[in-house]
């Protein structure tokens, strides 16, 4: 299992304007999560599931929206971890999935792009489930019943470490992008 942002390639982003298009309703939901966001003590990752556990669906719904344009409209580049990719591209018999908290649009165009989209049998995105990692619903949506020793989850973050250790597979830290450090 895969991530994808920041484990396959790195989505530049200006993530400082990430919420502007929802700020104001986020700040009349509640303030603190926002506020936390901003001075970089939690992940959008988890600032989405701290609304989403508090508002539901409402927030659901907001974020889905806002992500979708995000990464549509402000997204203009991305850097690629070659030696990722060509892991991807040469490994044999092994079955491939995404587990991402990025949107399937975005996912989708850019594996693609790489020439690597059909390497992946399933792909868990954004749109995929309620609550981000270190929530387990994505890896519940791709588990087929195999034993778990028989998965490796392979990302970037605190969240993705998390989410293996609360399913009970193996993970593995990818820090080509240099970011071990983040949120730890």
């Amino acid at each position: 299992i895969f991530d994808f942002d920041e484990t396959i390639i790195k989505l530049v982003l200006p993530w400082d304007k990430s919420t502007g298009r929802i700020k104001d309703k986020l700040l009349n939901l509640d303030p603190k999560p926002l506020e936390q966001y901003q001075q970089n003590k939690i992940s959008f990752g988890v600032l989405q599931n701290a609304y989403v556990l508090k508002f539901g669906e409402k927030a659901l719904k907001l974020f889905l929206k806002n992500n979708l344009l995000f990464e549509k409209e402000d997204l203009k580049e991305y850097l690629r971890n070659e030696e990722m990719i060509n892991l991807i591209k040469n490994l044999k018999d092994y079955e491939m999935l995404i587990w991402s908290s990025n949107m399937r649009s975005t996912i989708e165009r850019i594996l693609n792009e790489l020439q690597i989209l059909d390497k992946f049998s399933k792909i868990v995105s954004r749109e995929d489930v309620k609550l981000l990692k270190p929530y387990v619903e994505g890896f519940e949506r791709l588990y087929d019943g195999k034993p778990k020793a028989n998965y490796l989850f392979i990302g970037d973050s605190k969240s993705d470490k998390e989410a293996a250790e609360k399913v009970g597979i193996d993970f593995y830290l990818e820090d080509y992008f240099n970011v071990p450090e983040k949120y730890w």
